[in-house]
Protein backbone atom coordinates (compact mmCIF):
# COMPACT_ATOMS: atom_id res chain seq x y z
CA UNK A 1 0.00 0.00 0.00
CA UNK A 2 3.02 2.15 0.60
CA UNK A 3 3.95 2.28 -2.69
CA UNK A 4 0.44 2.89 -4.64
CA UNK A 5 0.67 0.82 -6.73
CA UNK A 6 -2.00 0.01 -9.07
CA UNK A 7 -3.01 -2.77 -11.65
CA UNK A 8 -2.52 -2.15 -15.19
CA UNK A 9 -5.39 -4.34 -16.66
CA UNK A 10 -4.45 -6.74 -19.48
CA UNK A 11 -5.25 -7.72 -22.94
CA UNK A 12 -5.83 -11.42 -23.50
CA UNK A 13 -6.88 -14.86 -21.52
CA UNK A 14 -8.19 -13.75 -17.80
CA UNK A 15 -6.29 -16.34 -16.08
CA UNK A 16 -2.37 -16.39 -16.08
CA UNK A 17 -1.89 -19.92 -14.36
CA UNK A 18 -3.27 -23.24 -14.21
CA UNK A 19 -2.06 -26.75 -13.12
CA UNK A 20 -2.20 -28.21 -16.67
CA UNK A 21 -4.25 -31.38 -14.47
CA UNK A 22 -6.66 -33.53 -16.47
CA UNK A 23 -8.16 -34.79 -13.44
CA UNK A 24 -11.64 -32.35 -13.34
CA UNK A 25 -11.65 -32.54 -9.48
CA UNK A 26 -8.22 -30.80 -9.41
CA UNK A 27 -8.03 -28.91 -12.09
CA UNK A 28 -7.10 -25.05 -10.88
CA UNK A 29 -6.94 -22.04 -13.01
CA UNK A 30 -6.51 -18.69 -11.48
CA UNK A 31 -4.84 -14.79 -12.44
CA UNK A 32 -1.89 -15.29 -10.37
CA UNK A 33 -0.03 -12.96 -11.90
CA UNK A 34 -0.13 -9.01 -12.91
CA UNK A 35 1.73 -6.15 -13.67
CA UNK A 36 1.23 -2.79 -11.72
CA UNK A 37 3.04 0.77 -11.67
CA UNK A 38 2.22 4.00 -9.28
CA UNK A 39 1.28 6.90 -10.19
CA UNK A 40 4.36 8.32 -11.52
CA UNK A 41 4.89 5.99 -13.87
CA UNK A 42 1.60 6.23 -15.33
CA UNK A 43 2.33 9.76 -16.00
CA UNK A 44 5.00 9.06 -17.60
CA UNK A 45 4.05 5.99 -19.79
CA UNK A 46 0.74 6.79 -20.55
CA UNK A 47 0.57 5.57 -23.52
CA UNK A 48 1.52 1.72 -22.40
CA UNK A 49 -0.20 -1.64 -23.07
CA UNK A 50 -0.20 -5.10 -21.47
CA UNK A 51 -0.59 -8.39 -23.05
CA UNK A 52 -0.97 -11.85 -21.34
CA UNK A 53 1.12 -14.07 -23.22
CA UNK A 54 0.79 -17.51 -23.43
CA UNK A 55 4.15 -18.94 -22.32
CA UNK A 56 4.62 -22.67 -24.21
CA UNK A 57 7.33 -23.94 -22.05
CA UNK A 58 5.55 -22.57 -18.64
CA UNK A 59 2.08 -22.99 -16.92
CA UNK A 60 2.52 -18.88 -15.96
CA UNK A 61 1.66 -16.38 -18.58
CA UNK A 62 3.86 -13.69 -19.40
CA UNK A 63 2.91 -10.66 -18.72
CA UNK A 64 4.30 -8.24 -21.79
CA UNK A 65 4.18 -4.12 -20.97
CA UNK A 66 5.11 -2.25 -23.70
CA UNK A 67 4.11 0.96 -25.88
CA UNK A 68 1.66 1.54 -27.71
CA UNK A 69 2.76 0.93 -31.16
CA UNK A 70 0.29 3.16 -32.54
CA UNK A 71 2.32 6.13 -30.50
CA UNK A 72 5.53 5.25 -31.82
CA UNK A 73 7.01 6.82 -35.23
CA UNK A 74 7.88 4.32 -37.86
CA UNK A 75 11.17 3.88 -39.58
CA UNK A 76 12.08 2.37 -42.26
CA UNK A 77 14.52 -0.46 -41.71
CA UNK A 78 17.23 -1.68 -43.95
CA UNK A 79 19.04 -5.08 -43.16
CA UNK A 80 22.22 -6.31 -44.80
CA UNK A 81 21.89 -10.00 -46.09
CA UNK A 82 23.91 -12.92 -44.09
CA UNK A 83 24.44 -16.03 -45.22
CA UNK A 84 23.93 -18.77 -42.58
CA UNK A 85 26.06 -21.95 -43.11
CA UNK A 86 23.02 -24.14 -41.95
CA UNK A 87 21.27 -23.14 -44.84
CA UNK A 88 24.01 -25.66 -46.68
CA UNK A 89 22.56 -28.21 -45.01
CA UNK A 90 19.23 -27.85 -46.48
CA UNK A 91 18.48 -29.67 -49.75
CA UNK A 92 16.62 -26.75 -51.13
CA UNK A 93 19.40 -24.59 -50.49
CA UNK A 94 21.66 -27.14 -52.26
CA UNK A 95 19.39 -27.47 -55.34
CA UNK A 96 19.64 -23.64 -55.69
CA UNK A 97 23.37 -23.40 -55.38
CA UNK A 98 23.58 -25.97 -58.57
CA UNK A 99 21.24 -24.54 -60.56
CA UNK A 100 22.48 -20.78 -60.60
CA UNK A 101 26.27 -21.79 -60.43
CA UNK A 102 28.45 -21.59 -63.28
CA UNK A 103 31.19 -24.59 -62.47
CA UNK A 104 34.37 -23.66 -64.34
CA UNK A 105 35.87 -20.07 -65.32
CA UNK A 106 36.60 -19.21 -68.15
CA UNK A 107 40.25 -18.66 -67.53
CA UNK A 108 42.24 -20.32 -64.50
CA UNK A 109 44.08 -16.54 -63.44
CA UNK A 110 43.41 -15.36 -60.33
CA UNK A 111 42.03 -12.64 -61.54
CA UNK A 112 39.06 -14.30 -63.56
CA UNK A 113 39.03 -16.65 -60.73
CA UNK A 114 37.67 -13.68 -58.94
CA UNK A 115 35.25 -12.49 -61.24
CA UNK A 116 33.89 -15.82 -61.49
CA UNK A 117 32.88 -15.90 -57.97
CA UNK A 118 31.64 -12.42 -57.94
CA UNK A 119 29.51 -13.78 -61.09
CA UNK A 120 28.30 -16.77 -59.23
CA UNK A 121 27.93 -15.17 -56.10
CA UNK A 122 25.77 -12.80 -57.76
CA UNK A 123 23.59 -15.53 -59.35
CA UNK A 124 23.19 -17.64 -56.20
CA UNK A 125 22.97 -14.48 -53.63
CA UNK A 126 19.54 -13.53 -54.50
CA UNK A 127 18.18 -16.93 -55.37
CA UNK A 128 18.71 -17.75 -51.46
CA UNK A 129 17.85 -14.60 -50.18
CA UNK A 130 14.28 -15.06 -52.20
CA UNK A 131 14.22 -18.75 -50.78
CA UNK A 132 14.91 -17.34 -47.32
CA UNK A 133 12.43 -14.94 -47.29
CA UNK A 134 9.27 -16.92 -47.99
CA UNK A 135 10.73 -20.03 -45.76
CA UNK A 136 10.67 -17.37 -43.20
CA UNK A 137 7.17 -16.13 -43.90
CA UNK A 138 5.95 -19.31 -44.31
CA UNK A 139 7.74 -20.36 -40.79
CA UNK A 140 5.95 -16.92 -38.94
CA UNK A 141 2.90 -17.92 -40.54
CA UNK A 142 2.64 -21.28 -39.43
CA UNK A 143 3.35 -19.99 -35.88
CA UNK A 144 0.92 -17.16 -35.43
CA UNK A 145 -1.57 -20.32 -36.63
CA UNK A 146 -0.54 -22.22 -33.74
CA UNK A 147 -0.04 -19.47 -31.22
CA UNK A 148 -3.37 -18.71 -32.15
CA UNK A 149 -4.37 -22.10 -31.98
CA UNK A 150 -2.87 -22.15 -28.07
CA UNK A 151 -4.88 -19.06 -27.42
CA UNK A 152 -8.33 -20.55 -28.05
CA UNK A 153 -7.30 -23.65 -26.40
CA UNK A 154 -6.09 -22.03 -23.49
CA UNK A 155 -9.13 -19.50 -23.51
CA UNK A 156 -11.36 -22.67 -22.63
CA UNK A 157 -8.58 -24.65 -21.12
CA UNK A 158 -9.74 -27.36 -18.98
CA UNK A 159 -9.06 -30.90 -17.78
CA UNK A 160 -9.99 -32.40 -21.09
CA UNK A 161 -8.14 -30.31 -23.38
CA UNK A 162 -4.24 -30.41 -22.15
CA UNK A 163 -3.09 -32.88 -24.20
CA UNK A 164 -4.13 -30.83 -26.94
CA UNK A 165 -2.60 -27.86 -26.33
CA UNK A 166 0.73 -29.59 -24.82
CA UNK A 167 0.92 -31.03 -28.81
CA UNK A 168 0.37 -27.68 -29.41
CA UNK A 169 2.92 -26.60 -27.27
CA UNK A 170 5.36 -28.91 -28.38
CA UNK A 171 5.10 -27.71 -31.37
CA UNK A 172 5.57 -23.93 -30.80
CA UNK A 173 8.72 -24.89 -29.21
CA UNK A 174 9.98 -26.62 -31.88
CA UNK A 175 9.79 -23.95 -34.20
CA UNK A 176 10.97 -21.36 -31.36
CA UNK A 177 14.59 -23.70 -31.58
CA UNK A 178 14.51 -23.69 -34.84
CA UNK A 179 14.49 -19.87 -34.99
CA UNK A 180 17.10 -19.56 -32.19
CA UNK A 181 19.60 -22.24 -33.78
CA UNK A 182 19.00 -19.78 -36.40
CA UNK A 183 20.21 -16.44 -34.67
CA UNK A 184 22.97 -18.27 -33.11
CA UNK A 185 24.69 -18.66 -36.35
CA UNK A 186 23.98 -15.13 -37.85
CA UNK A 187 25.02 -13.54 -34.65
CA UNK A 188 27.97 -16.16 -33.17
CA UNK A 189 29.22 -17.54 -36.07
CA UNK A 190 33.20 -16.26 -35.48
CA UNK A 191 33.22 -17.78 -31.85
CA UNK A 192 31.68 -21.23 -33.22
CA UNK A 193 34.62 -21.15 -35.49
CA UNK A 194 37.15 -19.36 -32.72
CA UNK A 195 35.90 -18.30 -29.64
CA UNK A 196 36.08 -21.58 -27.68
CA UNK A 197 40.10 -21.83 -28.34
CA UNK A 198 42.16 -20.04 -26.28
CA UNK A 199 43.55 -18.10 -29.22
CA UNK A 200 44.46 -14.31 -30.13
CA UNK A 201 40.85 -14.36 -31.15
CA UNK A 202 39.87 -14.90 -27.81
CA UNK A 203 41.81 -12.48 -26.08
CA UNK A 204 41.35 -9.60 -28.54
CA UNK A 205 37.60 -9.77 -28.15
CA UNK A 206 37.93 -9.98 -24.44
CA UNK A 207 39.92 -6.52 -24.22
CA UNK A 208 37.03 -5.13 -26.71
CA UNK A 209 34.64 -6.01 -24.14
CA UNK A 210 36.97 -4.51 -21.03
Amino acid sequence: MECQLQDLGYKGNMFTWSNRRRDPNSFIKERLDRAVANHEWLQRWEHYLVHHVKMSSSDHSCIYVFWDPSQIPRRRRTTKFKYDPGWGCTETCKELVRQHWVVKPMRSNGHNALSHLKHNLGRCGPMIQQWVVKDKQKQQSTLKKLNENLENLIAEESHENQEAISSVRSEVNRIREDEEKALKNLSKQHWFMAGAQNTSFFHSSMKQRR
